[in-house]
């Protein structure tokens, strides 16, 4: 995990009240990264 995404978290779980909004982009990012992660294998299997 990068570095920077890994601050990002910290700093996420130190802000209670921006827990709901952090988590729906935490989970967009993350569907986001699966999607590029899973185009690019498909990619390279062909």
């Amino acid at each position: 995990m990068p570095q920077w995404l890994s601050q990002v978290a910290a700093a996420a779980l130190d802000m209670d009240r921006l827990s709901i909004p952090v988590g729906a982009l935490t989970t967009c990012g993350g569907a986001v990264l699966l999607l590029i992660v899973a185009r690019r294998r498909t990619a390279s299997e062909e």
